[in-house]
């Protein structure tokens, strides 16, 4: 994806599932998926810190267990259209900050514990063991291929819960606290906390947006 502005954000899933037909126009299935969430940000560096801007990139990945409920009606002996009732339950994810061309002042033995402002691309790791649920709620249409066989494709909305880190580590270091504000604040670079951005909002993640799915079904 190439940034668009100063913010660009796209999600992609794979799943797979089984499914069952309870009656005539309702279909039960579950099944496991993985996630994957990019957003390209680019923050303001604050003039007394060298100006500019930081390549602040953020990817966040998870995996579980996924629900939905079918309700579909026959418009055809090939095909059905109907809407779906979708959710993705991740109760542990990450997300990775990759943090390019930030100034910081980076504190090290060379230069005998005097600060050096430096570029430095920082990979900051951070984890929530609360995870993020997911609702996917959709118009759905299935076309039967053969009688083993369908093509499915839905159109909706996406919306979850938000993701909060509550562990951040970089560099061997991990850093985990009650309060946001001290978490992601790493020695070599004592005067930078990594779990906000740079207007004082704490690193987190909240999903929204319009989507296509399109799967494939084989029929028992």
């Amino acid at each position: 994806v190439v940034p668009r502005g100063e913010i660009a954000n796209m999600g992609q899933w794979l799943s797979v599932f089984v499914a069952y037909r309870l009656a005539r126009p309702l279909r039960l299935g579950a099944g496991i998926t993985t996630m994957g969430w990019n957003e390209f940000y680019r923050d303001e560096i604050a003039a007394s810190a060298g100006g500019g801007k930081g390549y602040r990139n953020y990817s966040l990945s998870g995996f579980g267990p996924r629900f939905f409920v079918d309700v579909l009606l026959p418009l055809h002996p090939r095909f059905q259209i109907g809407v779906r009732g979708d959710v993705v339950l991740l109760p542990g994810i990450k997300a990775e900050q990759d943090y390019s061309d930030a100034n910081v002042w980076e504190f090290d033995n060379a230069n005998a514990g005097a600060p050096k402002l430096s570029k430095q691309r920082v990979l900051v790791t951070g984890y929530s063991n609360g995870g993020m649920t997911i609702f996917k709620p959709a118009v759905v249409g299935e076309f039967l291929i053969s009688s083993r066989l369908s093509l499915t494709a839905s159109v909706g909305y996406v919306y979850s819960t938000v993701f909060r880190p509550f562990i951040f580590e970089a560099g061997g270091e991990r850093h985990w606290a009650e309060s946001e504000d001290i978490n992601g604040t790493f020695a070599k670079y004592q005067n930078y906390n990594f779990a906000r951005r740079l207007d004082g909002r704490p690193v987190q993640f909240q999903m929204g947006f319009v989507f296509v799915d399109i799967g494939l079904s084989l029929h028992f």
